[in-house]
């Protein structure tokens, strides 16, 4: 499977060659700010909030032909974290890539990072668990999480919800499991500096590729104990879709964009077929051990060249400019607030407004409540950035992410609203 994501002997070698500046007739590999990236976070998102509400409120009601058409393709709503991976993999790896050799390269990116994390992620864990236990109602409902709180504070939720089930981590009122997606995260961001600062661009190919490896056979050892899927949320076995973010990253940063965009395409339209040809033929993940193994890395290529057409849209491009300038690109504007809170409102607003909606039939209720259960999420991630969030970014400025002197200096991390996590 890592051959899949190997560049050909003549990719790899200008990857591994110095830097160039692409010639003048040619867009520039990277920009700074990268606008359709953002449309491509919303769609990630907005997939996994109608996953969410979709069976939340679907699962409560008896299920029609036609519910059971939509609930099957909104199941398929969780490959938005698979591309917030690859996103984050990219960006992450740019940022790094981009300030290596500068002064203070490791205390202003856990700066950054910090500052742009855990204040609403520390936040909403200090409401749930010392707030909200002051109320009768949401007392009696954390009684079963406050034993394994300290997960979640420690960013261990992943580990968790394998050891312990998900159940745990979704008290009523609040669902706190999505967040193993976040700890994984954290888990990357603690290594990866390291990697990058003592990695040749070569060296850092390997070790990418070498991580690809690894989850693929972490995934196929841990198969046979994986209840209902929770072995893939381990650390190990979700990084290559970090790690083909990374590649992309190396990629952008040695080579034009009509070299990168002659692998991607192929390889992206290649997974693309894979997956679709899984799913025609109606083999379900998890109940097919090869399927488990290969299709996170899978999806990360299709979600790679994606990425890569985002990264490196330019005006002759017809969709990917649209992406940064559409609603879609607003939202993912806010993605991680609206991340964090669309499940830790999800039963709030089921209870409050989901039991009263008028009887349409089980579909159209679901379509309805899943439109106002989304924008309860992003207006109150909205309100959450501007009113609290915003004053920990500003003090961002005082540990500024340098490039160093033979970086290009279209790198990609200056953009004020990085991350999904």
């Amino acid at each position: 499977m890592t051959s899949a994501i190997a560049l050909p002997p003549a990719m790899a070698a200008t990857v591994c060659a110095p830097s160039r500046i692409p010639p003048q007739d040619d867009p520039p590999a990277l920009r700074r700010y990268m606008p359709a990236l953002d449309g491509l976070r919303g769609i990630a998102v907005l997939a996994v909030m109608i996953m969410h509400f979709s069976y939340w409120y679907l699962g409560a009601l008896p299920l029609t032909k036609w519910g059971r058409i939509y609930i099957r393709a909104t199941a398929n709503g969780w490959m938005g974290v698979d591309l917030f991976f690859v996103l984050s993999g990219f960006l992450i790896t740019g940022i790094l890539l981009d300030s290596k050799g500068s002064p203070r390269y490791f205390r202003n990116f856990y700066a950054r990072r910090t500052l742009r994390i855990f204040p609403l992620y520390y936040g909403v864990l200090a409401v749930v668990f010392l707030l909200l236990p002051l109320t009768p109602v949401a007392r009696a409902g954390l009684e079963t999480a406050r034993p394994h709180q300290a997960w979640l504070w420690l960013y261990g939720t992943n580990l968790a919800v394998y050891w312990h089930d998900w159940g745990y981590l979704n008290p009523y009122p609040i669902q706190l499991a999505h967040f193993w997606s976040l700890a994984v995260e954290e888990h990357f961001y603690l290594v990866w500096p390291l990697v990058v600062h003592l990695s040749s661009r070569r060296g850092l190919v390997r070790i990418s590729l070498v991580v690809i490896g690894t989850a693929l056979l972490s995934r196929w050892f841990l198969f046979p104990h994986s209840h209902h899927g929770t072995s893939n949320l381990l650390t190990f076995c979700r990084m290559d879709q970090l790690a083909i973010g990374g590649l992309l990253a190396v990629a952008c940063r040695a080579c034009r964009a009509d070299q990168i965009l002659a692998v991607l395409r192929p390889a992206g339209i290649c997974a693309a077929l894979f997956l679709i040809g899984q799913h025609a033929m109606h083999r379900v993940l998890f109940q097919d051990k090869m399927a488990y193994v290969l299709e996170g890395t899978i999806l990360g290529i299709f979600f790679c060249w994606l990425v890569g057409e985002g990264a490196l849209a330019n005006a002759r491009s017809v969709v990917m400019p649209w992406f940064g300038r559409s609603p879609l690109a607003t939202l993912g504007r806010y993605s991680y607030g609206v991340y964090v809170f669309h499940q830790v409102l999800n039963k709030f607003i089921y209870e409050s407004i989901g039991t009263r909606l008028p009887h349409l039939g089980p579909t159209p209720l679901t379509i309805l409540y899943s439109c106002i259960a989304g924008t309860v999420s992003i207006a109150v991630a909205v309100v959450s950035f501007h009113c609290y969030e915003k004053w920990f970014l500003n003090l961002k400025r005082k540990f500024p992410a340098q490039a160093t002197a033979d970086a290009k200096p279209a790198g990609c991390y200056a953009h004020p609203h990085l991350i999904h996590a």
